[in-house]
């Protein structure tokens, strides 16, 4: 049985049903697990600058109150990615963005292609962060009452 894409909206947060209201008076779930601020030591396998993106972009959301412990996996695919744009545009840098291959032709430089795959997965991860203006404004900071510390 795959648990992976089902379809559909995805369902609404109990606590944005609590502040708007339920008209279609469906059980509200009582016991939704709500994990608390935090900001878990970058993963080892992460770049020396992943981790770095790692620790500034998580310092940020926890200040904010928005990053859970639950948030790390995805900061960690985001610092990931902003190295590899990091990486990408050094090369390009020293590339320029078109290159000659083996055969005598030009084509779009290695590190462009890079880049460009490396921005389509900022994008992807942004919003889930809260780190865009209009994602933020569907981003709530977590309640004190569920902070943590390491």
């Amino acid at each position: 049985m795959s648990i992976g894409n089902r379809g559909g909206r995805p369902p609404k947060p109990t606590e944005l049903k609590l502040v708007q209201g339920n008209p279609g008076k469906r059980p509200i779930t009582q016991d939704e697990p709500t994990p608390g601020v935090g900001l878990l030591p970058p993963p080892a396998h992460l770049t020396a600058g992943a981790k770095r993106e790692y620790t500034r972009t998580g310092g940020r959301l926890v200040k904010v109150r928005v990053l859970t412990e639950n948030d790390c996996n995805t900061l960690a695919l985001y610092a990931a990615a902003w190295d590899v744009t990091v990486v990408a545009s050094k090369g390009l840098r020293e590339t320029g963005y078109v290159v000659t291959n083996d055969k005598g032709n030009l084509v779009k430089s290695p590190y462009w292609i890079l880049y460009n795959e490396a921005v389509a997965q900022l994008i992807r991860f942004t919003p889930e962060l809260g780190l865009s203006p209009s994602s933020r404004t569907r981003v709530r900071s977590v309640s004190s009452s569920s902070v943590t510390s390491f």
